[in-house]
C-alpha cells in the first residue's frame, strides 16, 4: 500500500478491490495487515503447506498473509533466546548468553463481519505449529524439551488403550469452539459475530513452544440474550441444544420433543422474537456435539458439562415465565390464559437451577428492602417483575459464560516459568445501528466507536515522536575594536 503513487482514500480502495477480484485478499500497509473478508472458504491459501512456507521469512518478502504476521512476532519474541530467530528452531549454542526473551502483541480490529475471528483462530494456528516445529528442532539437537514433550500425542492408539490428555496446543484451539458457541451469535454481517471481547496471551518455553495460555474475556453482549433484532439470532448454544440435545437430555431439561430443526427453538420465547432459526449450512445438531466434545477436551467432566446445560436450558424457560397484572395491576403472577405453560415454565426453570419455585416465583414479583425495623417485600407489577425475569436470566448467562472461561484458563494452565508470550487481542466488532429499536448496549458500543477508531489510529498509525534536539544556549558577545 505504501508504494502506492497516490496514497488516498480513493487509490486505496481501488487497490484493495483490485486485488480482492483475484483471491488476494491480504494488503499490507507498512507492518499492519488489511484483510478482507471473502466470505467464502480458500482452503488453498492455508494449511501446512503455506506455514512452512512463511516459516523464517521476513515480512514482505512474500505475499502478505496473516501466517506473515504470526511468525514476525514468533521471531520478533525468539530474537533474544539463543539460537532465536528464523523460527526458533535449536537450542542453546555454545557461548550464547541466554537473554530474556521479548513479549509481542497482536491487534485484530475491525467492524462486525470482518472476519476477526477468524483471523484470530488462524494466527493461535500458526503459533501452535511454529512452536511444536520449534521444540522437536530442540530435542533433535538434544536441548530443551524432551522428544516425549515435542511429539504431538498419536490420534488413535492401538489395543483399546484409552488415547492421551491433549497437548496445551490442542487445549488452546479447542477452547474457541466452546467460546464460540457460548459468545457469538449471527448479525446482519455475521453468521458467526464474537458478542464479547477476548484477549489470549500464549505463553513459550525457552524452546520456543507453547507451554501455558490464558483467555481474559470483557463486555460480553448480555442483552442479546433477553432481546434479538430480527433477523438476528440469539448465541449459538441456545439452538444447537434445542436441536442436538438427545432423548435422555430433552427429558432432563425439559425441553420439546421435536428435534427437527427450528421446531423446538420457536417454542421458547427468547428464541422466537426473531425469524432466523437456522443458519445455513449449519447443523445445530452437530454443533451441539462439537460443543460438548471441546468441553471434555478442556477438562470440564460430564457432570459440570451436563451443569452447563442444565443453566441454559433455565434460561429458556424463563423467558417463557409469562406475567400478568393481578387485581388493581400493582402485582402480578404467572399467567393463567396460556393453558399452563407459564407455570410449567417457572417449575422446570426451578428444577433445573435447584431451587424452590414458590421462592423464585416470590423473587421474580417483590421486592424486598431492609431496613433497620426488618425486612419490607412489597409486589412488583407486570413490567416490572419482566424486568426482574430478564435480569435473572441475563445474569445467569453471564456467570455460566465466566465459569466457562475460568474452566478453559484453569484446564490449560499457566506457565510461571514461561520465558516470553504472544498477546492476540480479538477486539469487540463494532457494528451500526440498522434498527429503530436497539439495544441499550448496542447504543453505548457505537457511539464509542470514533473514540476507540481515534485512539487506535494516534496509537498505531501515527509515526513515532522524534526526540526534540536539546539547543545550546550562549550569550551574545559584542564585538570590540582593539
Amino acid at each position: 500500500m505504501t508504494t502506492l503513487p497516490h496514497l488516498n482514500e480513493p487509490g486505496v480502495l481501488h487497490n484493495l478491490r483490485t486485488r480482492y477480484a483475484t483471491d488476494a485478499i491480504y494488503t499490507y500497509t507498512g507492518s499492519i495487515l488489511i484483510a478482507v473478508n471473502p466470505f467464502a472458504r480458500l482452503p488453498a491459501l492455508y494449511g501446512k503447506h503455506m506455514m512452512e512456507q512463511y516459516r523464517g521469512t521476513r515480512l514482505g518478502e512474500l505475499s502478505p498473509h496473516v501466517y506473515a504476521v504470526a511468525d514476525a512476532a514468533y521471531r520478533a519474541m525468539r530474537s533474544d533466546a539463543p539460537g532465536g530467530g528464523g523460527g526458533g528452531g535449536g537450542g542453546e549454542n555454545g557461548g550464547s548468553k541466554r537473554r530474556r526473551q521479548r513479549n509481542q502483541s497482536i491487534l485484530v480490529s475491525g467492524e462486525s463481519g470482518a472476519g476477526k475471528t477468524e483471523t484470530a483462530k488462524l494466527i493461535m494456528q500458526y503459533l501452535a505449529w511454529v512452536g511444536d516445529e520449534a521444540a522437536a528442532a530442540a530435542a533433535a539437537d538434544g536441548g530443551g524439551e524432551g522428544p516425549a514433550a515435542a511429539a504431538a500425542p498419536p490420534s488413535s492408539p492401538r489395543g483399546g488403550s484409552p488415547p492421551p490428555p491433549p497437548g496445551v496446543e490442542q487445549q488452546v484451539l479447542e477452547s474457541n469452539p466452546l467460546l464460540e458457541a457460548f459468545g457469538n451469535a449471527k448479525t446482519v454481517r455475521n453468521d458467526n459475530s464474537s458478542r464479547f471481547g477476548k484477549f489470549v496471551e500464549i505463553q513459550f518455553s525457552a524452546a520456543g513452544r507453547i507451554s501455558g495460555a490464558a483467555v481474559r474475556t470483557y463486555l460480553l453482549e448480555r442483552s442479546r440474550v433477553v432481546g434479538t433484532n430480527d433477523p438476528e439470532r440469539n448465541f449459538h448454544v441456545f439452538y444447537q441444544l434445542c436441536a442436538g440435545a438427545s432423548a435422555r437430555e430433552r427429558e432432563l431439561l425439559r425441553l420439546p420433543l421435536e428435534s427437527e430443526s427450528g421446531a423446538a427453538a420457536r417454542s421458547f420465547a427468547y428464541l422466537s422474537r426473531s425469524s432466523c432459526v437456522d443458519l445455513e449450512g449449519v447443523d445445530n445438531a452437530e454443533e451441539w456435539a462439537r460443543t460438548r466434545r471441546a468441553m471434555e477436551l478442556v477438562g470440564i467432566s460430564r457432570e459440570d458439562s451436563d451443569a452447563a446445560a442444565k443453566v441454559v436450558a433455565a434460561v429458556l424457560h424463563l423467558g417463557n415465565v409469562a406475567l400478568d397484572p393481578v387485581g388493581d395491576g400493582e402485582s402480578c403472577a404467572p399467567c393463567s390464559t396460556d393453558g399452563g405453560k407459564a407455570a410449567a415454565a417457572l417449575e422446570a426453570a426451578a428444577l433445573l437451577l435447584s431451587v424452590d419455585a414458590d421462592a423464585l416465583l416470590k423473587a421474580l414479583t417483590t421486592r424486598t428492602r431492609q431496613t433497620p425495623e426488618g425486612a419490607i417485600v412489597s409486589p412488583l407489577d407486570a413490567a416490572a417483575a419482566g424486568d426482574n425475569r430478564d435480569a435473572l436470566a441475563k445474569t445467569l448467562y453471564s456467570r455460566l459464560f465466566d465459569w466457562l472461561v475460568s474452566r478453559v484458563n484453569g484446564a490449560i494452565g499457566q506457565d510461571p516459568e514461561a520465558a516470553s508470550s504472544i498477546g492476540v487481542l480479538d477486539i469487540y466488532g463494532e457494528r451500526e445501528i440498522y434498527f429503530s429499536v436497539s439495544s441499550f448496549f448496542s447504543l453505548l458500543s457505537s457511539r464509542a466507536k470514533p473514540k476507540r477508531e481515534s485512539l487506535t489510529q494516534s496509537t498505531l498509525l501515527s509515526p513515532p515522536p522524534q526526540k526534540k534536539k536539546k539547543l545550546l544556549r550562549f550569550r551574545a558577545v559584542r564585538r570590540q575594536r582593539l
